[in-house]
């Protein structure tokens, strides 16, 4: 496949991560359907973690660059997107390898507003590899360290728009 209509896929991939994040932004603050917050938090999860390797594959070495040094703050803390990009591996893993995963988030009342965390890690129910064998415990370490408890969306906005910035960046530097 030319670099050309690779860059279009994953223009699509970049797309379909925002159109479902912004549909998950939706349910949250609309409805609050559970089983449809899951299954659109699962895909956007997907498309994150489709996309982030992409990167990886197609410009490993100034993308690497880029998720190690660059940071977001999140309730004070600085992240790097390596690690919320790890951490969000964890549940794309998580996902994909666990049938029996019934949620890897819930709801939280605070002040009296709703908001959605992800759950600790300690209440995903998974085989023990999983957590501490190669290649899963980097990501799980990550999840453990900088995703979990935090509210999904302070989570997902920064990688949504990390993702977004990289890609204009790229297409821009590769087809110009």
């Amino acid at each position: 496949m030319s670099l050309l209509k690779e860059i279009e896929r994953n223009k699509a991939n970049v797309d379909t991560v925002f159109s479902r994040f912004m549909e998950l932004r939706k349910v949250e603050v609309k409805e609050h359907d559970n089983y449809r917050f899951f299954q659109l938090l699962c895909e956007t999860i997907m498309w994150i973690d489709i996309t982030n390797e992409w990167f990886f594959k197609n410009d490993k070495e100034d993308y690497t660059q880029r998720r190690l040094k660059e940071t977001t703050s999140i309730n004070g803390k600085d992240i790097s997107y390596e690690n919320l990009l790890l951490g969000i591996r964890f549940l794309f893993n998580t996902i994909k390898h666990n049938m029996k995963i019934t949620n890897i988030s819930k709801p939280s009342i605070n002040n009296g507003f709703l908001s959605i965390r992800f759950v600790p890690s300690d209440e995903i129910d998974m085989e023990d590899k999983y957590k501490y064998e190669f290649p899963f415990k980097k990501p799980y370490e990550a999840y453990k360290a900088y995703v979990e408890n935090e509210k999904v969306m302070d989570i997902l906005r920064p990688i949504v728009d990390f993702l977004r910035d990289y890609f204009h960046e790229y297409e821009e530097i590769t087809i110009s």
